[in-house]
C-alpha cells in the first residue's frame, strides 16, 4: 500500500461467511487461528490458517462456528484453551465456546436495567485487561453508556459515560495512548494511558468522520498508526500517529466493521463486514457484504495480548 492515496488493493482472499453483523474479529498467533463474531447470528467462528497459502485454497471446510447464549459483542483472548473473556450482550465472562461453559463475572446495572443498552467493541490491553464499551442501540435514547475495563480479579471500573456507540479500542505500540471512537458522535478521541494503573486522562480529538461514515472497529501497526473501519464508506482508513489521514484502502462492502494483524508475518489485514440494514437493492449491488477480507499489506500488526485473569 503506497501512502497517501486511495488504494484499490484486490483482496489476497475473501472467506465466504455471509455475516449478518461480522465484528470482532482477532487473530491467535499460538493458535495460527483467526476468530471473530457475527453479533446478531449468535455466534463465534474459528478459522485454521497454519499458512498463509491456506488462503488460496477453499477455507469453508477450515471454519469452525460455535453458538452462543446470547449476543457475543466482543471478546479477548485467554491462555487457556477453549476460553475467552466475554462480552457478551448483557455483561461480562468467562466462555468456554466448545462446551458452552459460561462463567458470569459481572453484569453492569446500566445493561440490567434498560434493554436498550448493550456492549460492543473490546479489546485486551498490553498489561491483560479487557476493556469494552456498551452502546445504545436505541436510536431515540441517543447517548448514555459506558466504558468498562474488567481486570484479571474481576473488578470492573467505568473510565467514560454519555457514549452512543463504544468502537475503536486499541492502543499505541508502546502502550502510552489509548484510542475509543465513539460511532454515533462520529469522533475518534485519544486519551493518554496510564498502564500500571489502567487510568485515561487527557482525552483529545483525534480524528472526525464525514458525514454518514462512522468509526468502527480499529487497531494499530507498528509504526503506531492507527486502521480504522469505516462504516458507510467501504474503507478502512490508516491515520498517522499525528492523526493525519495516510491512506485509504477501498473494501468490496460499504459497511466494513473491525480489523486485525495476522498471519505468518502479521501482515495480513483481516476485515470483517455487515449486511446489517441494507436495502434489497442495495445487497444486490454488494454481494461481497458480510463476508471478510483477506489483504497483504506492508507494515505489520503487534500480537495480541492475553486476558491476564484465570477461568478456573
Amino acid at each position: 500500500m503506497r501512502p497517501g492515496g486511495d488504494h484499490h488493493m484486490s483482496p489476497l482472499a475473501i472467506i465466504q461467511i455471509g455475516n449478518v453483523l461480522g465484528e470482532g474479529v482477532v487473530w491467535h498467533q499460538a493458535e495460527k487461528c483467526l476468530y471473530w463474531v457475527d453479533i446478531e447470528g449468535k455466534c463465534l467462528y474459528q478459522l485454521a490458517l497454519d499458512d498463509d497459502a491456506a488462503l488460496e485454497t477453499d477455507v469453508s471446510r477450515r471454519i469452525k462456528h460455535f453458538d452462543t447464549p446470547e449476543r457475543l459483542c466482543s471478546f479477548g483472548l485467554c491462555a487457556s484453551a477453549g476460553w475467552i473473556i466475554a462480552g457478551f450482550e448483557s455483561g461480562f465472562a468467562y466462555y468456554h465456546f466448545k462446551s458452552g461453559t459460561i462463567h458470569w463475572i459481572s453484569k453492569p446495572p446500566e445493561l440490567k436495567e434498560n434493554m436498550s443498552f448493550r456492549l460492543n467493541d473490546g479489546r485486551v490491553d498490553r498489561q491483560g485487561r479487557f476493556w469494552c464499551g456498551a452502546m445504545v442501540e436505541d436510536e431515540a435514547i441517543g447517548f448514555g453508556a459506558n466504558l468498562y475495563c474488567l481486570n484479571h480479579k474481576g473488578d470492573l471500573s467505568s473510565h467514560a459515560s454519555e457514549i452512543g456507540i463504544s468502537n475503536g479500542i486499541c492502543w499505541s505500540p508502546k502502550g502510552d495512548y489509548f484510542y475509543f471512537a465513539d460511532s454515533r458522535r462520529q469522533v475518534i478521541y485519544r486519551y493518554s494511558y496510564e498502564k500500571h494503573t489502567g487510568h485515561i486522562h487527557s482525552k483529545t480529538v483525534f480524528a472526525e468522520t464525514a458525514t454518514n461514515v462512522f468509526p468502527d472497529g480499529a487497531v494499530t501497526d507498528e509504526y503506531g498508526c492507527l486502521w480504522s473501519a469505516h462504516w458507510g464508506s467501504g474503507q478502512i482508513v490508516r491515520y498517522t500517529p499525528e492523526g493525519r489521514i495516510d491512506q485509504f484502502l477501498t473494501v468490496p462492502a460499504s459497511q466494513p466493521s473491525c480489523v486485525a494483524f495476522g498471519g505468518e508475518k502479521n501482515n495480513l489485514l483481516f476485515v470483517t463486514s455487515a449486511t446489517q440494514g441494507l436495502s434489497q437493492s442495495s445487497l444486490a449491488s454488494e454481494p461481497q457484504a458480510g463476508n471478510i477480507f483477506v489483504y497483504r499489506v506492508l507494515v505489520h500488526g503487534i500480537t495480541e495480548p492475553y486476558f491476564a485473569g484465570n477461568p478456573a
